[in-house]
């Protein structure tokens, strides 16, 4: 879910790294709480559930798991991950949120950083023919980005380069 994937951005790390679905489920508990028919109207009319019975668990961790966050954060944490679909968060809700009024605020898109440039620049060479892609992809170097830096010398750019530059190879015996 979204709550997810900004919740790993914010701590960097899997947030909920079951490896079953039992692993999952509990997880899940163990952050959010056990979901009731208080919270979830009805919980107790989903078919896999009648299969077992959920641990019972304080309704919510989440502020352990983010302490850093102000409560603007923690609120919108908590809607995204509400246990009733009907009154979970929408996008449009989520983006509404006062978490995303708080500082710090974005930069503008033009303070952003960029590589090479920025992909709305408009370069001298944009109005140029590009060769045809199966053109530039069987140039005679065996160079793999030989067809990008080919296109990149014509723009007046530092060639790409790909991989690792700071590692040593050594010779296998």
């Amino acid at each position: 879910s979204a709550g997810c994937v900004l919740g790993e951005l914010l701590c960097h790390r899997p947030l909920l790294p079951g490896r079953s679905e039992i692993q999952q489920i509990d997880l899940i508990i163990e952050m959010f709480g056990t979901p009731t028919e208080k919270i979830w109207s009805g919980l107790n009319d989903l078919p896999s559930l009648k299969h077992f019975s959920l641990r019972q668990q304080p309704y919510n961790n989440v502020k352990q798991t983010f302490p850093w966050l102000t409560n603007a954060g923690l609120r919108l944490i908590n809607f995204m991950f509400m246990y009733d679909p009907c009154k979970r968060a929408t996008a449009e809700d989520c983006l509404r949120s006062s978490y995303f009024k708080e500082a710090p605020l974005p930069c503008e898109n033009d303070l952003m950083p960029s590589f090479p440039q920025h992909r709305n620049q408009i370069s001298s060479s944009s109005n140029q023919p590009r060769p045809a892609l199966s053109a530039r992809l069987s140039s005679s170097s065996n160079e793999p980005t030989s067809a990008v830096n080919d296109s990149r010398k014509r723009q007046n750019l530092p060639p790409l380069r790909v991989g690792c530059t700071n590692v040593k190879r050594t010779r296998k015996s």
